[in-house]
Formats: structure tokens, C-alpha cells, sequence
């Protein structure tokens, strides 16, 4: 990167005005390139000539002169500021850039107490991502996480998150979101930016410091960006080559440690806040934003990723811009776009309720894309708010990982999957709910308008005490329902499905023959004139069909086969008059 510099103060900067102006321009940049990545003018960001210096070879004295210089103080080489800069210079591994970052956000407070602040903060943040994951469980227990490391523009470094000297993401720490290309357009580069402690997978047309001048002429000065800031593999999808060196073998364990905390959570640095600032690259990491079908179509645009699920906010700006933003290709630009806005509106207003709706979200999830099967449910507990989320493990299997997400659901959602997934589960203690390869071959696109009152919520016991990583199926869900055995559902007229309720107590001698009413099977999984119980909820307007594995009059353990409505309110208040059923018993489910 060229770069020139100047003395002279800026003070229209709002970062440090008296420090040196540096004019950043990627020698990689052409005319064709972004015209926000051609050249970054300003003060603090520093060019890689001064980055890459070592602090060992600067000196303690060299150090803070260049301090200095980059944020226009005036410091002297004094028993606080000494002792603070010589454990840099003491590292034979560090560059002025990696101290630059870590000292920047205190050097203007008190200088004394800097290092205990710095150390302090390490600390911290060690033990909250400790405490983050209960593996007895197998569960992230704090969903809410800052991201382990940041993107410091100033200093073209990734740094750990407590460099920042704060417990949340803070104001001036933004979030990049992309598409990821094909293999076969994808570079895999090693860069001190991360150290070269993995390489770092983007575009093969596209230059880090291209992303990095955009982003500061956008006005970033920490970013989150996954190739940078999350611990990619050391070899790129689809390479196999020779054996991993032990020193890889020890990289790739710990970026399998780190991703079981680090990439379900990925969600919170873009939706932490509502004014959270994201830019997001649709046609690539870098490359020059355009849009056309394939912006909508391929398997690896942004719309049809897995993950972009959680990057999903409606404060994005658009990386990449061009003076001629769209290649339509052949198609409508305004078709196109329509589509593009519909697609979006449709999935923020999805996530932006308080309790999302749990059949919408899945619907999204599987018309996308996703690396593997686990990436689903990974996504899934984020974006449903749930209070613990499964950690992100490769080998678990789909169905496990959706018994556990299951035990932190809200009581809505759980309910939800009873009374609104049409038919029974698969697997003997399943069966109230659907497995998530049942979810996969169908799944309502939304869930229907009903109010559930505070009996009729499935609960489950306290999942601290309950849930493990192993035997989640025996846990019970239950509620309180509105029960009536011994029904019949007879096969449909004309036109008609109808329920008959029996009318008098069973086996006595007035009993009659019982009254009948119009119902809309919602499933297939009951059989026609067997007899059935039926559990009405939500006003008695939805009804779980299914048969009874105990009942003493109070409590009841049901299995679910199928699931009805009666949606004409004169025939629920018909059936509300008769009252041939049983109230407030606690039914657990099986």
C-alpha cells in the first residue's frame, strides 16, 4: 500500500487531530475497482510500512515517539508510560500495528492504570466465555456473547475484543456480512493482519486492503469480519494435499474449541442493537455490488445462505457501490429489485417481532443454504431468542441438536409445534412434536393467528435441571387442556369432516348417541371411526386428536396422532354449552 504523510494538523478529522494524516491507497486498486477503495485520506489509520515494524527494534523511546506522532500527543518517556511500553518492546512478536491497537483506546485516560485495565479486561473476557458454554449440557448459556476478536482498522489488526476496554459491542464496532464465492474463485491468503495464524479465504480478485480503505471511507473503525475475526480452517474446503503438519493438527483442534462457542453467536455483533451498523457485500466479499438473478438465484448469494440469516439487519449499507451498480443480464432491473426488497421486508419483519414465529423462520432457513446439516438448528436458537443455544458441533446429529434447542424454546413455540404441526412425531417419546427431518420434508410456511391463554402453553421443567446432552427425549412437556374422550371422526362427505362427541357418562343408561361437529383436519394421521381423545386449546378453536396412555380424571399422559380446528365460533360455542368434557386437566405429552 502507498501511502504519503503529512505533519500538518487536520483538524476536520474527528479522530485525533493533531496526529499525522495518512493517504492509504492499495496498490492492488484499479480504475475498475470500488471508487471507496481506491484511497483513504485521514489521520490514525496507519500504512503497513509502520504496522509492520517491530516494537523490539523501535525501542521503548522509538515506540512512543511514533505513539506520538500517529495521535498527536505529547507524552513523555516517564516512569508510567516506560513500564507500560516495555512489555511491547520485551516481545520479540510484536509490531508497532498490534500495539498501536491495543494501547489506542485508553492512551487519552489515565495512562497509570492502563496495563491493570488491559489486564483486567483479559481476564474478563476469559472467564465470560468460560462461563458461556456448560458442556455438561452441551449448551451456550450466554447467547449474547461479544465476539472473540475484532477487525482494527486503524491499525490493520485483529485483536481480542478486550483491547476495545469494554463489556458489549461498542458504538464504533461494526459488522461486514457477504457472500462467499465459489471455490474456484476463492483465494486463501496469509496476512499479518491475523498474524498468519490461518489463512484468510476471500475473492480471488479482491484485495484486504481494498475492503480495508472502503470500510474507513465508510467511516468504520472496528469491524467484525468473519475470515478475519472467526478462526477459519487451515486448509480451504475441497483441499486435501498432504498430511496437517502437528502444528496444524493442534490449529484445526482449536478452532473446533472455538467455533462450539463462536459461530452460533456469530448473530450478535450485527443484531446487538437496533442501530447496529452492518455493510454487506452481496456479489462477494470486496467485489462491486451488482444485481441481477444470480444476486437472488445461486446457492452462494447472500439471500440463500444459512448464516446470512443472522447478519440480517435493516441498518445495512451496501459495500461495493459502483457508479453503475446493476447487471440485470437480460432481465428487469425493476423485477429484479422488487424481488430483491420483497425477499428482505419479508424476512426482517419475521425477525423483528419480539417472539418470532418459529414455522416462518424454519420455512426461511430451508429454502437456503447451508455447509452442513448442523448449520440449520445452529442458526435456528439465535434467531428464536432462545435464553442457551447447542454449541456448534460437526458430529452431532441433526435430531440432537433439535432436543436440546427444544428444551429452551418459549412456551409458544412449543405449543406451536403442538397444536400447529399437522401430524404425530417420529420415534416413540416424540411424538407431540415434529423431528427436524419431518421439518425438512414439510413445514408450515407460517403459524396460523390464534391467542393461546397461559393453560394452554406447553411447558417443560427447569431445562437446568433437566436437560443433558444425552436422553433430552425422556423430558415431559405439558399443559393444562380441555379434554373429551371416547370421539369419533368420521371420514368426509361432501364436504364435511365431522367430530362425534358421546353426550352422558359411558355405559349408562341414558347415555345418547352423542352430537356431532364440523371440524377441519389440519393433518392425515388419524383413522376414520376409530375412537379418539381430542384436547381443545386456544378457546377450544384448535384440538390435538390422539390417544391416552393414562388418565385418572386429573392427570393425563397423551400421545398425539393428528390435529383438527373448529373455526366456526358458533359451533365452538355449541360445544362450550354442552361441556361434554373434562376441564384443567394436566396432560403430559409423550
Amino acid at each position: 500500500m502507498d501511502s504519503r504523510s503529512t505533519t500538518t494538523p487536520v483538524d476536520s478529522y474527528k479522530q485525533f487531530p493533531n496526529g499525522i494524516l495518512y493517504s492509504l491507497s492499495p496498490s492492488s486498486s484499479t480504475t475498475l475497482a470500488p471508487p471507496l477503495q481506491r484511497r483513504f485520506r485521514g489521520t490514525g489509520s496507519i500504512d503497513n510500512e509502520l504496522a509492520d515494524k517491530s516494537c523490539a527494534g523501535l525501542g521503548v523511546a522509538g515506540l512512543l515517539r511514533n505513539l506520538n506522532e500517529v495521535l498527536g500527543t505529547t507524552y513523555e518517556l516517564e516512569g508510567d508510560i516506560k513500564a507500560l511500553l516495555c512489555r511491547y518492546v520485551e516481545d520479540p512478536a510484536m509490531d508497532f500495528g498490534s500495539a498501536y491497537g491495543e494501547l489506542r483506546r485508553g492512551w487519552f485516560s489515565d495512562v497509570s492504570t492502563l496495563r491493570s485495565r488491559l489486564d483486567k479486561g483479559r481476564r474478563r473476557d476469559e472467564d465470560t466465555r468460560r462461563r458461556a458454554i456448560d458442556m455438561g449440557r452441551g449448551l451456550i448459556v450466554n447467547p449474547r456473547i461479544t465476539p472473540r476478536r475484532v477487525w482494527d482498522l486503524y491499525s490493520n489488526r485483529v485483536l481480542p475484543f478486550w483491547v476495545l476496554l469494554s463489556n458489549d459491542v461498542p458504538r464504533n464496532l461494526w459488522a461486514v456480512s457477504h457472500a462467499w464465492v465459489e471455490l474456484a474463485e476463492r483465494q486463501h491468503v496469509k496476512t499479518r493482519i491475523n498474524r498468519e495464524e490461518w489463512p484468510v479465504p476471500i475473492p480471488n480478485d479482491v484485495d484486504l486492503e481494498q475492503v480495508r480503505v472502503e470500510l474507513l471511507n465508510l467511516g468504520a473503525e472496528y469491524v467484525w469480519l468473519d475470515v478475519l475475526c472467526l478462526r477459519q480452517k487451515i486448509r480451504g474446503d475441497g483441499d486435501s494435499g498432504s498430511p496437517l503438519s502437528p502444528q496444524e493438527v493442534a490449529s484445526e483442534q482449536l478452532r473446533a474449541e472455538e467455533w462450539k462457542l463462536d459461530v452460533p453467536t456469530i448473530g450478535h455483533v450485527y443484531r446487538c442493537k437496533p442501530s447496529q451498523v452492518v455493510i454487506t457485500y452481496f456479489s462477494g466479499l470486496g467485489r462491486p455490488f451488482s444485481i441481477g438473478h444470480t444476486t437472488l438465484k445461486e446457492d452462494r448469494a447472500w439471500l440463500n445462505r444459512v448464516w446470512t440469516m443472522q447478519e440480517t439487519t435493516p441498518n445495512w449499507l451496501l459495500g461495493g457501490l459502483t457508479l453503475e451498480p446493476f447487471d440485470d443480464e437480460g432481465e428487469s432491473i425493476s423485477t429484479v429489485l422488487t424481488e430483491f426488497h420483497g425477499h428482505m421486508c419479508n424476512l426482517l419483519s419475521s425477525l423483528s417481532v419480539e417472539i418470532p414465529d418459529i414455522f416462518a423462520l424454519i420455512t426461511f432457513l430451508l429454502r437456503r443454504q447451508g455447509t452442513n446439516e448442523i448449520d440449520f438448528l445452529g442458526a435456528l436458537g439465535y434467531l428464536l431468542k432462545c435464553p442457551a443455544i447447542p454449541i456448534y458441533d460437526q458430529k452431532q446429529s441433526t435430531e440432537d441438536a433439535w432436543d436440546l434447542l427444544l428444551q429452551q424454546l418459549h412456551p409458544k413455540h412449543l405449543t406451536d409445534l403442538l397444536i400447529m404441526y399437522p401430524d404425530a412425531g417420529e420415534g416413540g417419546q416424540r411424538r407431540w412434536r415434529p423431528s427436524w427431518k419431518q421439518l425438512q420434508a414439510f413445514c408450515p410456511e407460517h403459524t396460523l393467528p390464534v391467542t393461546y391463554s397461559p393453560r394452554d402453553l406447553l411447558q417443560s421443567p427447569d431445562p437446568r435441571v433437566t436437560s443433558s446432552s444425552h436422553g433430552s427425549s425422556t423430558i415431559t412437556y405439558s399443559n393444562s387442556g380441555y379434554v373429551i374422550p371416547h370421539c369419533r371422526i368420521s371420514g368426509p362427505s361432501a364436504s364435511e369432516t365431522e367430530l362425534r362427541v358421546p353426550i352422558g357418562r359411558p355405559g349408562t343408561k341414558g347415555k345418547s348417541a352423542g352430537e356431532t361437529f364440523r371440524i377441519e383436519p389440519l393433518g392425515h394421521g388419524y383413522t376414520f371411526s376409530k375412537e379418539y381423545c381430542v384436547v381443545g386449546v386456544a378457546d377450544l378453536q384448535y384440538w390435538v386428536v390422539g390417544n391416552i396412555r393414562k388418565f385418572d380424571g386429573s392427570e393425563m399422559t397423551f400421545e398425539k396422532v393428528g390435529v383438527f380446528c373448529i373455526s366456526d365460533p358458533k359451533e365452538r360455542e355449541r360445544l362450550w354449552h354442552l361441556n361434554p368434557g373434562v376441564s384443567d386437566v394436566n396432560i403430559s405429552y409423550v
